[in-house]
C-alpha cells in the first residue's frame, strides 16, 4: 500500500472510487457536509485533485504511518 502525507489545516475526506464515483466531506465543529456522486465531470476534478496532492505528498512507509 502507498501512503503519502500532505500537511494542511483543513482535514476534508475525499475518495474516487474506481474512476466512476466520488465523496467529499467536510468536517467542521457545527457538524458536516458531504457529496457522493456519480457525475463524471465531479468525479473528474476529484480525481485531479488527489493525483495533484500525491504528487506533492511525503511517502512514507506503512509502518512509518502506524506510529504517527
Amino acid at each position: 500500500i502507498k501512503v503519502g502525507v500532505y500537511e494542511i489545516d483543513a482535514h476534508p475526506n475525499v475518495m474516487v472510487v474506481d474512476g466512476m464515483e466520488a465523496s467529499l466531506r467536510l468536517e467542521s465543529k457545527n457538524g458536516f457536509h458531504s457529496i457522493w456522486s456519480k457525475d463524471p465531470c465531479f468525479v473528474g476534478m476529484l480525481d485531479k485533485y488527489l493525483k495533484s496532492l500525491w504528487v506533492e505528498s511525503r511517502k512514507i512507509s506503512l509502518r512509518e504511518f502506524k506510529h504517527h
